[in-house]
């Protein structure tokens, strides 16, 4: 299973309220300011990605290039049919919230 965003909203200032915590820390711009990936419009083909939830025993990773502004949703292993997808947000930032 791959998906592809492309266009992501990325941002150093996420719209998302922080106590909402939708947006995901997927590193740092040059000088040194924290990177977001937004939560998305629901209008945006990208929509899918608000729907993936932390766990630590995750399912699958995304591959996220910031200069091209796209992202790779991989599974790393096999996913049954109706099955949550997770990712573990602690691996793209330590500072990512995520549920103990």
């Amino acid at each position: 299973m791959i998906q592809t965003a492309e266009n992501l909203n990325m941002t150093t200032t996420p719209k998302s309220p922080p106590w909402k915590r939708w947006a995901l820390i997927i590193g740092k711009t040059p000088g040194g300011k924290r990177l977001f990936w937004d939560e998305e419009d629901e209008r945006s083909a990208n929509y899918w990605s608000n729907f993936l939830d932390h766990s630590q025993e995750a399912n699958v990773h995304l591959l996220i290039d910031a200069k091209q502004r796209t992202a790779r949703l991989i599974a790393t292993r096999s996913i049954d049919a109706g099955e949550e997808l997770f990712l573990n947000y602690k691996e793209y930032d330590p500072a990512n919230w995520a549920p103990d």
